[in-house]
């Protein structure tokens, strides 16, 4: 009768009001960061338990032995001892479990860092360090959900380096490519701790923001933009230092699902007006 009635008044009530809850709840609760088991962790825990396993194995043939009563006399039917014998298998299981293990151990380690490598490779730019577009995608659902429990919004900057061709065609590649991971390092500077930085292809980088309030994100925008301009990024023989400014488009919602398609295409629009009104500055929508 009492878990009829609690049904009875329960569930109605949790009807009428799971959607009001819902939101609060999420916000209290906020999702653990999901990780990656990295390569030495595998490692770890790949040569570890070979080596519980083999000592387990080396134990219990160990006591095995122990168990059995032979006479210390017993012999083989080629006529050695048998004790002897025993404690020789016993000895070679060791060494069979130790080598075991030292091989494992070689192997995990040669396939982890392999496969750390090509994670790398496939997430970061190889020039700037920075997460590649390819990286975008993931970070920015994971990121966008926690910015939703939060109860807060998400920002979107697209960066272009002003008349960057100019530098290339002026400098060359090489300084060019020199540039690039310069700015890349003035613009992290800038950002907040758990900012992300994207070079999106050629000159232009996009930083995603996640919980953060709408209005903010032209405040991190400014920050960014005086930063890259605040000190020339590169001396070039017989020409001088080379000083270089960024055009800035930043978009940001607070509205949930949010579509990374975009929030990235208003920002790129952004950018464009900035380079239409004279580059150097800073356009939000």
């Amino acid at each position: 009768g009492d878990l009829l009635m609690l049904l009875v008044l329960v569930m109605p009530l949790l009807r009428l009001l799971g959607p009001r809850l819902r939101p609060w709840i999420d916000r209290q609760f906020v999702a653990p960061h999901t990780r990656e088991i990295q390569g030495t962790h595998a490692v770890a825990i790949t040569v570890g338990s070979f080596a519980v396993l083999g000592l387990v194995v080396f134990l219990g043939v160990h006591q095995a032995l122990g168990t059995i009563e032979v006479a210390i006399d017993t012999r083989t039917a080629g006529g050695e001892l048998l004790i002897p014998k025993l404690r020789e298998i016993t000895l070679a299981m060791g060494l069979l479990s130790t080598a075991l293990i030292l091989a494992t151990g070689i192997f995990s380690t040669s396939l982890a860092r392999l496969g750390e490598r090509q994670r790398r490779e496939a997430r970061e730019d190889s020039l700037t360090g920075c997460l590649n577009r390819r990286a975008f995608a993931g970070a920015f659902a994971r990121e966008a959900e926690r910015s939703r429990r939060l109860g807060l919004g998400l920002g979107v900057l697209l960066l272009d380096l002003d008349r960057f061709k100019a530098v290339n065609d002026r400098n060359g590649h090489q300084a060019g490519d020199v540039v690039l991971a310069r700015a890349a390092r003035r613009i992290e500077g800038a950002l907040r701790e758990t900012d992300l930085l994207f070079r999106w292809g050629g000159e232009e980088f996009v930083v995603l923001m996640a919980h953060i309030r709408p209005a903010e994100v032209a405040e991190v925008a400014e920050r960014v933009r005086a930063a890259v301009s605040s000190a020339p990024l590169l001396a070039v023989p017989g020409q001088g230092e080379l000083t270089v400014t960024v055009s800035i488009g930043a978009a940001g919602t607070d509205t949930f699902p949010a579509d990374p398609a975009d929030l990235v295409a208003n920002a790129d629009r952004a950018c464009y007006q900035a380079k239409a009104q004279g580059r150097d500055r800073v356009v939000t929508v």
